[in-house]
């Protein structure tokens, strides 16, 4: 074979390139042998599949479970699997939607709520899944033209998939075949089924988990328990989707084009605002002890857009609420812990003055007036600048922050005067049923809009 070129493979220094090789030839010959797995390759700042040419990259990373990258790859490609398995054990008429991930696992429901899920039928389509593993079946990656696709994805029962169609510019798209069964993942899949080795499905809810190996140590399997809390949230957005009759891409797109948008958009504020008033509402009920909410998130959730509306909600109460900011109360800059990289660790919660904190909240609870600092980012440290909070009967202090649920942010503060609240921008709608939009990927969406 022509030696094309030299390739960096991280970790494994320069490597021979032949011509018309695969990445996953490259893999199998200077990676694999070593005991080590992969799903897919990073070239240069690009996620590409280990079916594709290796000739002309410069470098190529080899990716597995323990990368995120790696681990979406491993995700898309049990998710065809499973859909396969499901189709192949029940028939193209029963439907399975891939719902939530939780703890890196993926929470999934049938259609149809009459549906009955039994240990039996659980079995079943795991046991499908296995022999698929057994069997190596190739992901035969098809360029299809976008009728034909259509005409396919209806015959097996993906209506929305069909319907999504219609609104892309081009004339044709590529398919994954899994032994006659197609389907579309946006994230590259393996080569073959024999690459997906680890997993098991459990029932959970009203539907099941499928569970994949864990990042951490992938020997085992990730662990799951029962969030009751979260999967009354699950519960009540699928209730919200079907009000407004809108559940994936494919059906918001059509709600735009027929002009429902502002609609759509007035149902989803008169929501958000009704779940707001209920919390302030509850808050109201134990005014004589909650003198503190504390509201906690992940950035880009919407954190202080929610306490400004909370805020407008408690007044309606009759309670009066003071917003102290969180990031207000930073060490001196030079006090910032460092992380592991060296680097000032801004997210640590040691990065805020605790006990100050702490020493505030308890004052104001007792009814004393109190100087709020406000920290200048450019200078690195704590201005005063004579903003003083004193609360009155029926007053309370709104806070918001990262680590507001982090009880070693108000460890001196007593419980009963304390209300927490977490909120986070979870994806309401997913592209089709068998691909999701995760939360951090609605939230870098987000975050992307807001700085712009």
């Amino acid at each position: 074979m022509n030696v094309k070129n030299m390739a960096e493979v991280i970790g494994f220094g320069q490597v021979e390139i032949y011509e018309n090789e695969t990445l996953e030839s490259v893999f199998k010959r200077t990676v694999k042998e070593k005991g080590i797995e992969a799903y897919g390759a990073k070239c240069g700042n690009e996620v590409v599949k280990l079916i594709d040419k290796a000739e002309g990259r410069e470098t190529i990373e080899f990716i597995g479970i323990c990368d995120d990258d790696g681990r979406r790859i491993y995700s898309a490609s049990a998710s065809h699997m499973l859909v396969k398995a499901v189709n192949d054990v029940t028939g193209k008429m029963c439907r399975i939607v891939i719902e939530h991930a939780l703890n890196d696992n993926l929470y999934c429901e049938f259609e149809d709520k009459d549906f009955v899920i039994t240990d039996e039928l659980i079995e079943k389509i795991e046991d499908r899944m296995h022999e698929m593993t057994e069997a190596d079946i190739p992901f035969v990656r098809e360029r299809i033209l976008k009728a034909e696709a259509a005409r396919i994805y209806r015959e097996q029962n993906l209506e929305e998939k069909a319907k999504a169609l219609k609104f892309l510019r081009y004339h044709d798209v590529h398919m994954y075949n899994l032994e006659g069964y197609y389907d579309y993942f946006y994230y590259p899949v393996v080569p073959s089924t024999g690459y997906i080795k680890k997993f098991d499905i459990v029932r959970y809810g009203t539907g099941f988990l499928l569970r994949f190996p864990s990042s951490e140590d992938t020997t085992r399997l990730n662990t799951y328990e029962n969030y009751e809390k979260l999967l009354e949230v699950f519960v009540e957005q699928l209730k919200w989707c079907d009000l407004m009759h809108v559940n994936n891409v494919a059906e918001l797109n059509e709600c735009i084009t027929k002009g429902g948008f502002e609609e759509l958009v007035r149902i989803n504020e008169a929501l958000h605002e009704k779940k707001i008033a209920y919390i302030a509402d509850m808050i109201a009920e134990k005014k004589d002890k909650v003198k503190l909410v504390l509201i906690a998130g992940p950035s880009s959730s919407g954190k202080t857009t929610f306490a400004q509306r909370l805020c407008v909600q408690l007044r309606v109460n009759g309670i009066t609420p003071h917003v102290i900011g969180m990031d207000d109360y930073f060490v001196e800059r030079e006090e910032t812990p460092l992380g592991e990289d060296g680097k000032p660790d801004f997210e640590s919660i040691h990065a805020l003055d605790l006990d100050l904190f702490n020493n505030h909240m308890n004052a104001l609870i007792r009814g004393e007036k109190v100087s709020i600092p406000s920290f200048d980012f450019v200078a690195g440290k704590k201005e005063y600048k004579g903003r003083e909070i004193q609360l009155k009967e029926g007053d309370i202090i709104v806070c918001e922050g990262i680590h507001g649920l982090n009880d070693e942010l108000t460890k001196y503060v007593a419980a009963e005067n304390k209300f927490k609240i977490f909120i986070s921008a979870i994806t309401q709608i997913n592209i089709d049923s068998h691909n999701r939009i995760s939360p951090a990927d609605n939230r870098l969406i987000r975050r992307i809009l807001r700085d712009s």
